[in-house]
This record gives C-alpha cells, structure tokens and sequence, in this order.
C-alpha cells in the first residue's frame, strides 16, 4: 500500500509556482500521444481494504502542501465520534503510516526548494 501511496502523492504534489502537478503535465503527454507515460502507471494494486483507509486519509487528514505536519491519533478518534465510522486498530496503524509517509515526501518536497511560499 505504501508504494501506491508514495506513486499517487508524488504525482500530486505542485511542481511549479502555478500548482501544475506531474499528473497532470503527464495527463497532457498521454492526450497528445495516446500512449499512456510509464510514470502514470503505478507500481501496484491497491488492496481493496486499503481502498477505505486511502480515502479516509485523502478526504480527512491530508495536510496541505505548506503544512506538513503529522496528525495526532486524538484526531482520528475525532473523526470516529463525528463520522461514527469506527476505526479498527490496524486502519488506525495504515492512516499513521500514510501519514508519515506524506508528510516525509512533502518535507523532502519543500526542502527541495519547490513550492516555497515566496514562489506562490
């Protein structure tokens, strides 16, 4: 799950001053062309029960580019009394671990030098 995960957050993340991810320049190669670049296929399935946790976390706990910072567990028990979707303990574990991995490749990301908030 982590390797999907790490595939689509990468081409998601802004790559220049105007917000234009990779997905979407590699989107605009595969529409020219019609052939689908590599880069866009990702490295394997996601489970289906992974499928839940991915849109939790995409919907719920996803911090912003310029925010990284990782999610305390209070709040994913916020989430279970407001949604009354009751987490298991290893959905707990995968959202953790999703989190620390986003917040990893958006801090490489910023540490980079693209995106900074001067080139907004």
């Amino acid at each position: 799950m982590l390797r999907w995960f790490r595939h689509t957050i990468t081409l998601d993340i802004p790559i220049d001053a105007d917000g234009t991810t990779l997905r979407k320049q590699l989107e605009f190669v595969k529409k020219q062309t019609g052939e689908t670049p590599v880069e866009l296929i990702p490295p394997c399935d996601l489970p289906p029960q992974a499928l839940r946790v991915w849109m939790i976390y995409k919907d719920g706990f996803m911090p912003n580019i310029m925010g990284a910072q990782q999610t305390p567990y209070q709040e994913f028990r916020a989430y279970a009394e407001l949604t009354g979707n009751n987490l298991e303990e290893w959905e707990v574990n995968a959202l953790k671990q999703l989190d620390t991995t986003y917040v990893g490749i958006l801090m490489e990301h910023n540490s980079n030098g693209t995106n900074r908030k001067s080139d907004i």
